[in-house]
């Protein structure tokens, strides 16, 4: 059998004793507690059997019993022969004084114990309650004795060394009363320090571990004479049994339902006697149907059509629910659908997602590779055309052994200077085909008679080429010619990330694009060699 063991500890109306002697002997109750427990799971005597409860040879307690009672709660309350109570100082004679407790629970093994349990100590209270925890009865076998100690402290003592011994109980839990199911249901006023353990079911005081054993005859074993044991019932009879026992609760609920149909329509004929069901019973002269008529053809009908009836709306009602479940089911069936294509266009887009993703890397890849040629082919146009500072006049640079001023010729061969920009010209347009870029100013590159068109301005004079020449031609016009060109370079200078500093400056702005073109190539000739 399984053993069992307490849930909690409760102490109910603490009082520290303050009389002269260690221990003094208290009267004893003569009632008789409600049960003993038997602590291996046989089930819980709740018979008259009592235990003794005013014996000579029990051992003194000064635990008082608040006035004798006929209850059985207050036998229990009162039989503690095994505690002890220890004497105290004039500092707990205040009556109602609140305190701070906790106990110690041990193992007594003759004149030694081991400590089982240190609980926690509750504050401010007169009746405080413990609870075990779970694992603390983890593979006890033994049910006794344990010693339990219960140490208190006056609350308004601020020292935490101040707790002195309350109590000292020896306990069985093979010898327990019980008291009630809940503390709360006892009316018996509880004496000073009473103690009690909670069980499964209900609450139980320690007794006399010495006390005499339960000898009445319902704790003898129950014996039966052979010659009259007869065979147990067989599965079939129990299974026959059971049915016909719901048939007949069956028929009672189907009987209780036309009784309590035949009572409404009695009722309603009451107090609507021109029912149309009821309109052919006879009645008093009160208006009520006669009792004599309750057993009637007429009534019997009358409640058979009530009974068609209500069939029928309980027909129309089962009917429409089934509508509504098909209905459900077909909603049902359409959010499946829904979800399964939802669980469809999610894979695709994740798919379409991942494809991006590739898309985007490859594209990456193409644009780099793409950056990286056009500025290997730019970088060798800057060796077809070298862009250089002149030898012999600083600040002065030379395109392919032509000087060309920035944008003041005055005193300069024009056919050297025609040379220069014809040169400037064409590298400037084979740059923008090589970057696929289109210029906003069109150039026809032909040597010293390249030509420079505008297509935004309107009504630009003498109309829209103008030649990068000075022989035979305007000076305006020629001047407006390289003013297009200068703007054409500050393109390719923004086409990568160039900032402008003077637009006159027509070869060192270009000589900056090439040199950007140079690094690109380097860095990406760098990258791979890493």
């Amino acid at each position: 059998m399984p053993v069992r063991f307490p849930e909690a500890l409760c102490l109910r109306n603490l009082h520290p004793q303050n009389t002269a002697g260690s221990a003094h002997a208290q009267p004893k109750s003569s009632l008789t507690p409600k049960k003993r427990f038997d602590i291996f799971d046989k089930g819980v005597n709740k018979s008259s059997s009592s235990l003794p409860t005013s014996t000579n040879d029990q051992p003194e307690t000064n635990v008082e019993v608040n006035g004798s009672s006929n209850s059985s709660a207050s036998t229990v309350l009162s039989q503690r022969p095994n505690a002890k109570v220890i004497q105290f100082s004039q500092m707990f004679s205040t009556p109602g004084m609140l305190m701070d407790s906790y106990f110690k629970l041990s193992i007594s093994n003759g004149n030694e114990a081991s400590t089982l349990f240190h609980s926690s100590t509750v504050e401010n209270s007169l009746n405080p309650t413990w609870n075990f925890p779970p694992d603390i009865w983890k593979n006890m076998l033994l049910l006794g004795p344990f010693l339990l100690e219960v140490f208190v402290k006056s609350s308004l003592s601020s020292h935490s060394d101040h707790f002195i011994r309350l109590l000292e109980i020896e306990i069985d839990f093979s010898h327990v009363s019980f008291v009630d199911e809940q503390l709360a249901d006892v009316t018996t006023p509880f004496p000073p320090n009473s103690t009690f353990l909670k069980f499964a079911d209900g609450f139980y005081a320690p007794a006399d571990p010495t006390g005499d054993q339960l000898s009445s005859e319902e704790d003898k074993p129950f014996q039966v004479n052979p010659s009259q044991v007869r065979k147990s019932y067989t599965l079939d009879n129990i299974k026959r049994l059971l049915t016909a026992q719901l048939e007949i609760n069956l028929i009672k609920n189907q009987t209780t339902e036309i009784i309590s149909t035949a009572d409404a329509l009695i009722v309603l004929g009451r107090n609507n006697s021109s029912s149309p069901l009821l309109l052919g019973l006879p009645k008093t002269p009160s208006g009520d149907i006669e009792p004599s008529s309750a057993s009637s053809p007429a009534l019997r009908s009358a409640i058979e059509t009530a009974m068609f009836l209500r069939t029928q709306e309980v027909q129309t009602d089962r009917l429409r629910i089934r509508e509504m479940k098909e209905l459900i089911l077909q909603r049902r069936a359409q959010l499946e659908k829904s979800e399964s294509q939802r669980d469809l266009v999610s894979e695709s887009l994740k798919a379409a997602r991942s494809q991006l993703q590739e898309d985007i890397m490859s594209y990456r890849k193409v644009v780099h590779s793409l950056t990286t040629r056009q500025a290997e082919l730019i970088d060798e146009m800057g060796l077809i055309y070298p862009i250089r500072q002149s030898p012999t006049i600083p600040g002065q640079y030379v395109i392919l052994g032509a000087r060309l001023p920035n944008s003041d010729y005055s005193g300069l061969d024009e056919e050297k200077v025609a040379t220069a920009l014809g040169h400037t010209a064409h590298l400037v347009s084979v740059i923008a085909y090589y970057l696929e870029l289109p210029l906003r100013y069109p150039i026809q590159p032909m040597s010293s008679r390249s030509t420079i068109s505008d297509h935004i301005t309107k009504n630009a004079p003498g109309g829209r080429s103008f030649p990068l020449y000075l022989r035979g031609t305007e000076r305006l016009r020629f001047d407006y010619a390289v003013f297009l060109l200068n703007k054409n370079i500050e393109q390719l200078m923004t086409h990568f990330g160039l900032r402008i500093t003077n637009l006159r400056h027509t070869l060192p702005n270009l000589k900056s694009v090439l040199d950007a073109a140079a690094f690109i190539r380097r860095y990406d000739d760098e990258q791979r060699n890493a």
